[in-house]
């Protein structure tokens, strides 16, 4: 599942995560682009609109609740999806 952009898992997932960890402006909805997905999982690309920052998330869905593991990067979008292929 590559390229899901906007997607409602990924408008979730900036719900979740919902502000930058370098400069602290709250994410827009379309912010997030999923880049992969797995059973019950998502992983979102997230580019600050402030800042330019990148961050890669993985957005698990669990039986207690939803839970996100997350990093800051120097990857773009685009060096993401050529390099998850």
């Amino acid at each position: 599942m590559l390229a899901r952009n906007n997607s409602d898992e990924s408008k979730k997932s900036v719900q979740l995560i919902s502000q930058c960890p370098i400069c602290g402006f709250k994410y827009k909805q379309n912010s997030a682009k999923q880049f992969a997905g797995k059973r019950n999982a998502d992983f979102v690309h997230i580019t600050c609109q402030k800042c330019k920052s990148y961050f890669v998330a993985m957005v698990m869905n669990l039986r207690g609740g939803t839970s996100t593991v997350g990093m800051i990067t120097d990857l773009n979008y685009e060096d993401v999806i050529r390099l998850h292929k």
